[in-house]
């Protein structure tokens, strides 16, 4: 984390210069603190511990592999099937429709979570698979509700969203 703008390095170590470097040395050790928890957390569980050549349980096939962690969305079906076991962390919890990473289903809103977790060669190659079909296809303009309210309204659908009047669907 860089030092911001605002704090000079000539600062004499009084006024706004002063408050301001004291504030980001203690977000900085809050930060610190949070990373080391979750670190402790993540190398203390047989299932999620992760070795010195970077090797580790995948989340996607289950097996002791060379593994990179990453930013995952996965719904809930996904999530009973495989387990909270090589889970490192729910990220977040969606509110809105988002596709699976794993199986490629459109999900209800609440039932797609953001998760960190670990994935082998072969799973990332899958994922990728599926992410390159998903935008050649159109992206989020396959998205079921999208595709429905475009069908009654027309192109302009976005306009009568917006309107003042509340529009049924």
């Amino acid at each position: 984390m860089d030092r911001p703008e605002y704090i000079s390095k000539n600062d004499d170590g009084s006024g706004q210069a002063r408050v301001a470097k004291e504030g980001f040395n203690d977000r900085k050790a809050k930060e610190n603190a949070l990373q080391m928890k979750l670190r402790e957390g993540i190398q203390g569980n047989e299932q999620t511990k992760i070795n010195k050549h970077n090797e580790g349980v995948c989340w996607g096939c289950m097996k002791k592999d060379y593994i990179l962690s990453s930013l995952w969305m996965a719904c809930k079906r996904c999530i009973d099937k495989r387990g909270f076991d090589s889970i490192y962390t729910i990220v977040k919890h969606k509110s809105v429709e988002d596709t699976c990473d794993f199986c490629g289903e459109w999900t209800r809103p609440f039932e797609c979570f953001q998760i960190n977790a670990g994935l082998c060669n072969t799973c990332h190659g899958r994922v990728m698979k599926f992410h390159r079909e998903y935008r050649s296809a159109g992206g989020k303009k396959q998205n079921p509700y999208t595709r429905r309210i475009r069908k009654k309204y027309g192109k302009d659908y976005k306009l009568l969203l917006q309107g003042a009047e509340p529009v049924r669907i």
